[in-house]
């Protein structure tokens, strides 16, 4: 868990770049924390992307072109409420994560992981706000709205 600056976030909350693997890949994440102790919601954030595997697709960082250009990077977490827990999993092949676009099912996979992942390293770390069990709420855009709803990523916690 590396701290980072994000220029427009909130200023009540801590930034985080989270390293996690997933299928035996190393996937990145973006974490915003509430800066005060305690416990709180988790908020997952699933972006859009590719829906099929590409093998010739790396380190995704944008996608589309002029006012439809899409940043992946840690942009995606700012202005989150401090309220929350908020994560935001790249999936594999996307930013700084290993691998390769690998589509919607391993998505999907990256994203209970990246779940997985944040609870356990919140909940067993002192200096970290702890996660509320049962209340995690999941969101996304295009490919990620398919990902927030899909059966697979339900009854996590």
């Amino acid at each position: 868990m590396k701290p980072i600056e994000v220029p427009d976030s909130n200023s009540d909350t801590k930034n985080y770049q989270m390293m996690y693997w997933s299928q035996g890949i190393k996937v990145e994440a973006y974490v915003a924390a509430p800066s005060e102790s305690g416990a709180y919601p988790l908020s997952v954030f699933c972006h859009g992307g590719y829906s099929t595997p590409d093998d010739q697709k790396a380190h995704v960082t944008t996608i589309g072109e002029g006012n439809d250009l899409f940043h992946y990077d840690k942009t995606l977490i700012e202005n989150y409420p401090s309220g929350q827990i908020t994560i935001v999993p790249m999936y594999r092949g996307y930013g700084h994560s290993g691998g390769t676009i690998s589509g919607l099912a391993k998505n999907a996979a990256d994203t209970q992981n990246a779940i997985k992942a944040v609870t356990t390293y919140f909940n067993t770390h002192k200096n970290f706000p702890g996660i509320n069990k049962g209340h995690l709420y999941l969101s996304g855009v295009s490919l990620g709205s398919v990902k927030s709803s899909m059966k697979n990523l339900h009854g996590l916690q």
